[in-house]
């Protein structure tokens, strides 16, 4: 079943849609996604791993220092040793 919605967007998120074939399969997957990443948060939150905005901009953070940390030499050791099968 389905219903049919009307939504206010700023113009950017508006314009997004208009280049989509299909506005509605894809406001559909990003809500399911939000959905999926809010059931995820609540879960860890009931076995005591909230997260926080706090939290979020450390992992962020200390994504951004190891991928500044990353040459092309060790980006290239890394997928050799994804090449070659496990002993």
């Amino acid at each position: 079943m389905t219903r049919r919605v009307t939504v206010s967007l700023p113009d950017d998120v508006a314009s997004r849609l208009e280049a989509e074939p299909n506005a509605s399969a894809y406001v559909t997957q990003a809500v399911r996604d939000r959905m999926a990443r809010e059931r995820t948060a609540q879960l860890l939150a009931q076995h005591g791993f909230p997260i926080t905005d706090e939290g979020r901009e450390r992992a962020r953070q200390r994504l951004t220092d190891a991928r500044e940390r990353m040459t092309h030499a060790r980006w290239d050791q890394l997928r050799e040793v994804g090449r070659k099968p496990a002993a």
